[in-house]
């Protein structure tokens, strides 16, 4: 059974691990799977019909839509020119059947807006920091919640409900079994348990195909 690493910048293998490198436009593609998207950071500098071209020429290794979402900080783009985009992805992932990867910063309050449009999609907010009442308002709709180790209020990861949890490295050099570890000492559980429980999430949400190394 691997660990499952949701959401990755550095591109490299890891025997131990299934890993969902976060492809940008443009780059060479790596031997894992992957997502694609337009990062909010990055939104004035690619197209979705880039991101669409890549997803049509690798159907299989390409399973996730993003990251993707709102960064109200650092975008070039508006509220409102973020919020088009965002919606364009959303309907890539309908058109193609994956689930979206969400970056989102100071948007809490605009998302669950958005996602009622598209209660058929799968979200994962990766690097969540929020608080356990966003949690809440969204229970209805179906999104997990990837943590990393830059990760705040332990209280949310120690109460969140294991279904609905990943890990990540994101742009971090870490193992993901130190991110594993970390997340199973604030939930006061075993980290064999929690890889378990994690890898069947992924099950759950990419099949049986996909859990197993890529």
């Amino acid at each position: 059974m691997h660990f499952i690493d949701i959401h990755t910048h550095i591109n490299q293998q890891n025997a131990d691990a299934i890993r969902i490198y976060n492809l940008i436009p443009g780059e060479n593609l790596p031997e894992s799977f992957f997502s694609v998207g337009i990062h909010p950071w990055h939104a004035n500098k690619y197209t979705i019909d880039q991101v669409e071209e890549i997803i049509k020429a690798h159907p299989d290794k390409c399973i996730a839509i993003g990251e993707c979402g709102f960064d109200l900080l650092r975008s070039p783009l508006s509220q409102f020119e973020q919020e088009e985009l965002l919606h364009a992805h959303f309907k890539l992932a309908q058109k193609y059947k994956k689930p979206v990867i969400l970056h989102l910063v100071r948007a809490s309050h605009i998302i669950g807006r958005i996602i009622k449009e598209y209660p058929d999609l799968t979200y994962i907010w990766h690097g969540f920091t929020g608080k356990i009442d966003i949690i809440h308002q969204l229970k209805d709709n179906d999104m997990y919640y990837s943590f990393g180790l830059s990760a705040k209020n332990e209280y949310v990861w120690e109460h969140i409900d294991e279904e609905r949890i990943f890990c990540e490295t994101d742009d971090r050099n870490d193992a993901i079994s130190t991110v594993y570890e970390k997340l199973a000492e604030i939930r006061n559980t075993d980290a064999d348990l929690l890889k378990k429980q994690i890898y069947l999430n992924f099950k759950n949400i990419f099949g049986d195909g996909l859990a197993r190394q890529d």
